[in-house]
């Protein structure tokens, strides 16, 4: 699509974050409440999102597991698209 343009170049790269652990849920949680949780949170009443917010950290238990000091190591990839013309 973008070729006719001139050169296109793409590549990925894999974060790691560590996140510190936090008083109360899980630091991944913590980490994207005031982003990507917010859509969900404005549709949601309260006992839905208890209930969400459970099944959430409990995914997030076993994807982001704590490391001895509480904090887990939270990985994210970032792709970039460069177009030189």
């Amino acid at each position: 699509m973008l070729a006719p343009l001139g050169e296109v170049s793409v590549w990925g790269t894999d974060y790691i974050q560590r996140l510190a652990p936090v008083e109360t849920g899980h630091p991944v949680h913590h980490f994207t409440q005031p982003t990507i949780m917010r859509p969900f949170a404005e549709k949601l009443n309260a006992a839905e999102m208890e209930c969400f917010i459970a099944s959430y950290e409990d995914a997030l238990n076993g994807h982001y597991p704590s490391q001895k000091d509480g904090s887990v190591l939270f990985s994210f990839e970032r792709v970039f698209i460069r177009l030189m013309v």
